[in-house]
């Protein structure tokens, strides 16, 4: 396939099991029951061994890279429970060296004590939770279960990170909100983003509400169900934006934020089309060629499909040098980083620059402004518009 062979990797392991489905979940995965955890030879035990054992004969291939960041996401990979996690995170923690960003996704539901220590004593550098919203109304409205055990599991994860600084091992964590939900009103969406700045974590993901065809919510609001919200949507989700700004939190990406250090380097990595490698129903690998283009491996999303492939790399995509090029743009411009000027069509930018959507930055780094990242869809499709072979 003529893969240029990289001398560091990323690894992302997807863990397609959860408590429950939330109703606005398109991601593989599916709920826990007895029927996968208790029988003599549990399939989720068989999809976790498929996993590390295929990450490992994926990263024997690419000649032993280093492996510069971890992400296990789903899913809920807390929800294995701290035994399950316990393996899972020591088999995965001996294909990687010291000193890697190494992020665990959560759930408050599942995020025990012991959970947290089983994290701690692998080396886990980041554990992001899922809060979504503290409004259990909200909550209610995207069918998750209620997180009556919130202010516990919050004070467990505060107490967990307070005890690895003072150790020498810092524990950073992240929290996940989704803003413009349906009919959350404005109240409600500041209010979520004040108590997240009150808790002080080194991350913030703030995310709109997107309706995908094919789950529990798009059924029940019918084709145009989410339409009739999208103006409050939006009023809502710039109020809270405003809120974690004014805390405090730098928007690094137009839905990621931090304190100063608290950046994700792994999804620094995704925006910066580095080459990484993935394991996992669904999960996704991506390499560079010889030539610029880029060849992209997929797991099979079903877990039966998955525990049988033979291929070790999945099914291949090819992205040409020039829809590389594209993406590549594509997503430095949803970052503080930007992209270079050279890369970008000069009517484009001109235009931009004229409404206020970009700025020029050292010279030759155009970077979206607030109001052009409010804008990016519309201005992505001007941009593929322009492009010399339109993607």
């Amino acid at each position: 396939m003529s893969l240029l062979l990289p001398p560091s990797v990323g690894v992302y392991v997807h863990v397609p099991w959860c408590r429950s489905k939330c109703d606005y979940c398109a991601f593989v995965s599916q709920p826990l029951c007895d029927r996968i955890t208790k029988t003599p030879r549990p399939i989720v035990d068989e999809v976790m061994y498929h996993s590390v054992a295929l990450l490992e004969r994926r990263l024997e291939f690419l000649g032993r890279p280093a492996v510069t960041t971890v992400y296990i996401g789903g899913g809920t990979p807390t929800a294995l429970g701290p035994r399950r996690l316990d393996q899972f995170l020591g088999a995965i923690r001996g294909l990687m060296g010291e000193g890697v960003e190494w992020s665990v996704e959560a759930n408050p539901r599942s995020l025990a004590p012991e959970t947290i220590a089983v994290c701690r004593k692998h080396g886990v550098t980041r554990i992001s939770l899922g809060v979504q919203s503290f409004q259990p109304r909200i909550l209610q409205s995207l069918g998750r279960e209620s997180a009556s055990n919130l202010a516990r599991v919050l004070e467990n994860l505060k107490r967990a990170v307070e005890r690895t600084r003072s150790a020498g091992r810092p524990l950073g964590w992240s929290l996940d909100l989704m803003t413009g939900v349906l009919d959350m009103s404005l109240l409600e969406a500041v209010d979520d983003a004040e108590r997240a700045v009150a808790l002080a974590p080194d991350h913030i993901s703030l995310y709109d509400l997107s309706v995908e065809a094919g789950t529990a919510l798009a059924r029940r609001l019918g084709p145009r169900g989410a339409r009739r919200f999208a103006d409050r949507a939006t009023e809502v989700s710039a109020a809270a934006r405003r809120i974690l700004m004014a805390g405090g939190y730098h928007r690094y990406e137009i839905s990621a934020y931090c304190r100063p250090g608290g950046e994700c380097l792994h999804n620094r990595g995704y925006w910066r089309m580095q080459p990484f490698v993935g394991a996992g129903p669904s999960a996704v690998s991506s390499l560079s060629r010889r030539d610029g283009s880029i060849v992209r491996f997929s797991d099979p999303p079903g877990v039966e499909e998955f525990l049988a492939m033979r291929d070790p790399w999945g099914t291949r995509e090819h992205v040409s040098v020039s829809r590389a090029a594209f993406e590549r743009v594509m997503l430095g411009l949803r970052t503080d980083e930007g992209t270079t000027l050279s890369a970008l069509p000069p009517a484009v930018v001109d235009g931009w620059l004229a409404r206020g959507f970009a700025d020029i930055q050292d010279e030759d780094r155009v970077v979206m402004t607030e109001a052009g990242w409010e804008q990016l869809d519309p201005c992505l499709r001007e941009l593929s518009s322009a492009w010399d072979e339109p993607p």
